[in-house]
């Protein structure tokens, strides 16, 4: 590839707001700077190519956990257009000191996201509450009937555990 076009592929990555593969790579195993660019790393998952979304979706799996201020800033997300995005800030709100704060739009997604996978996603966050609302075990009890076994299996266990 020519120099003109390293060059213009590199200055249309800098105009996206999610990160490069050598960004990606840079933050792995850093848990810390992971954590602080969070969101950057979230949008990311809307990359057209699946090998910067594979490493973005590395980098995520490393956090075990995140504070409450980040999952605040990262929340929005959950009304992203692209269904990686949604379904990977669904999964960090997941790891939330408090989920609680999250409940009401992590059940909407349940609820009514297209995407079987973010449905699955909000099951597995929602099941990180120590108590659940009526809305919340409503969503849940609906998703127990759903014609996906995995989403139908998950949410059974989280009404199991919630006491649903």
């Amino acid at each position: 590839m020519s120099a003109t076009g390293k060059h213009e592929m590199s200055s249309v990555a800098s105009s996206t707001p999610g990160l490069t593969i050598d960004q990606l790579k840079e933050l792995s195993g850093q848990p810390h700077q992971i954590a602080m660019e969070l969101a950057r790393v979230l949008l990311t998952m809307s990359d057209p190519v699946e090998e910067t979304r594979a490493w973005a979706a590395d980098i995520l799996q490393e956090l075990e956990s995140i504070d409450q201020a980040k999952a605040k800033e990262i929340a929005h997300l959950c009304d992203h257009q692209a269904e990686f995005v949604v379904y990977w800030t669904v999964e960090m709100l997941g790891k939330a000191s408090d989920m609680s704060d999250f409940e009401k739009p992590i059940a909407e997604l349940l609820r009514s996201h297209s995407s079987v996978v973010v449905r699955q996603a909000a099951v597995k966050a929602l099941q990180h509450l120590s108590s659940a609302s009526k809305e919340t075990l409503s969503a849940l009890t609906l998703a127990a009937e759903s014609a996906d076994p995995r989403l139908k299996r998950l949410a059974q266990q989280a009404l199991s555990e919630l006491g649903g």
